[in-house]
């Protein structure tokens, strides 16, 4: 389900994967970035984002926010 955001709107895998329900905004218009999950020594950490996109604030069209939204219920 995240394929949309992650094509459309730029956040990366892991940053997606990271979200939570705190990190949604405006009726899903809005995510921010503050969390990623990722590998480290083959265990699946939460862990702050890459420095050069860093802690970000990133608006979501429509489908996206549909899209987050439907991955959240889920987790």
């Amino acid at each position: 389900m995240l394929y949309h955001p992650a094509l459309y709107r730029g956040p990366r895998r892991g940053e997606l994967c990271g979200l939570d329900g705190t990190d949604v905004a405006t009726h899903f218009s809005l995510i921010n970035v503050v969390n990623q999950l990722a590998e480290v020594d083959c265990e699946v950490e939460e862990t702050k984002p890459k420095p050069q996109a860093g802690s970000r604030t990133i608006g979501l069209d429509r489908a996206s926010g549909e899209a987050v939204r439907l991955h959240l219920l889920r987790k």
